[in-house]
């Protein structure tokens, strides 16, 4: 039985992928950054956040609008920060996206306590 041999795409890939000798720490430095300014987004949640922390500018909390994804409507979530972004009188337009979102998760908590007490 012969090795199973890859085909030539698989080999290009491992080649592109592949680290080049690097020259100086300078340069190892500056490939560092380069490579922290990508993203690695798994999950279409983890990209629907990375997505709306660039629509509204604040990619220092992509961490917050990634789990608001996760455990939430991220369509709706993605569709509003849209929204926001292209509105130019927000000043700040993070501010105004997180205020909305827990504005909503409080009606719902509030609806949720006038359930209760019909019961």
């Amino acid at each position: 039985m012969e090795p199973i041999k890859p085909d030539d795409s698989y080999l290009e890939g491992l080649k592109k992928r592949s680290m080049e000798p690097i020259k100086s720490e300078n340069s190892y430095l500056d490939e560092l950054k380069s490579r922290s300014k990508q993203t690695r987004a798994y999950t279409r949640y983890q990209d629907t956040g990375v997505q709306i922390a660039y629509l509204l500018g604040d990619l220092k909390h992509k961490s917050l609008y990634i789990k608001l994804a996760k455990e939430g409507d991220a369509d709706m979530l993605f569709r509003l920060a849209k929204s926001i972004a292209e509105n130019k009188l927000i000043k700040n337009p993070g501010a105004y996206f997180m205020r909305l979102v827990t504005k909503k998760d409080d009606s719902k908590s509030h609806e949720n306590r006038n359930d209760r007490k019909r019961r």
